[in-house]
């Protein structure tokens, strides 16, 4: 009997319950390792979402690897058509999972000098006004250790950014649709970037790398698309 299996490439992919052997995994970087090279050989085929990475270890010498798209979760998130706020804001969303490797700590940083008002400053009257709503988490972190980080990088507190704990789809969809421009396409380590896909599928604008596992859905007419540097 064939298995199917869908987990994380390096952390349990190599263990499977039959002789036939399916993975459907992601990967997020630009090369693989020997390690990821051993697991995705062991298997009969490995799927990865996105069209990028099979790209990756087949110039590495695998050849049994093929691609798979992501679709969208309407069951989870939906277009509310709701005011939120009638003071003309342009707001921000940063989320996804705080890794250093996605570089949330430095969009934050970045978003801060440009848009932040430090605590005590105000807006002037018929300033435009941005605000940031971040959601990074992470269940392996402990909680002081990301307040600490955060704490490191802006030094200061800021009126227009606030913070979320881990939220639940319901309301993470609220949050969605309260925002109008999503930055979390601007990590540098995405197989797929569900966050930003779901943002833009509500009708929001996302800036996003034109990378790796972005140019499986990004496009010039739905998102906002930046080329890396280098």
């Amino acid at each position: 009997m064939p298995t199917i299996k869908n987990w994380h490439l390096g952390n349990g992919g190599h263990t499977f319950p039959s002789d036939r052997k399916y993975l459907l995994t992601y990967h997020e970087c630009n090369l693989a390792t020997q390690e990821e090279l051993n697991v995705v050989k062991n298997t009969d085929k490995t799927f990865f979402c996105g069209n990028y990475s099979p790209i990756i270890f087949k110039n590495c010498g695998a050849s049994n690897v093929d691609s798979f798209s992501l679709g969208f979760d309407e069951d989870s998130f939906q277009k509310l058509n709701k005011t939120y706020f009638t003071d003309g804001r342009i707001q921000f969303f940063l989320g996804g999972k705080a890794e250093l490797r996605k570089r949330s700590l430095e969009i934050l940083k970045i978003w801060a000098k440009k848009f932040g008002k430090k605590q005590g400053q105000f807006y002037n009257h018929g300033e435009q006004q941005h605000f940031l709503n971040v959601c990074i988490t992470n269940p392996f972190y402990d909680i002081k250790h990301q307040e600490a980080q955060i704490a490191q990088v802006l030094k200061e507190r800021y009126i227009n950014i606030q913070f979320f704990p881990f939220l639940g789809r319901e309301q993470l969809n609220d949050l969605y649709n309260s925002c109008q421009i999503d930055l979390t396409g601007l990590s540098l380590a995405e197989s797929w970037n569900l966050p930003s896909f779901n943002f833009t599928n509500l009708g929001g604008w996302s800036i996003v790398l034109n990378s790796h596992g972005h140019k499986s859905w990004s496009t010039a007419q739905n998102s906002i698309q930046v080329s890396p540097n280098g």
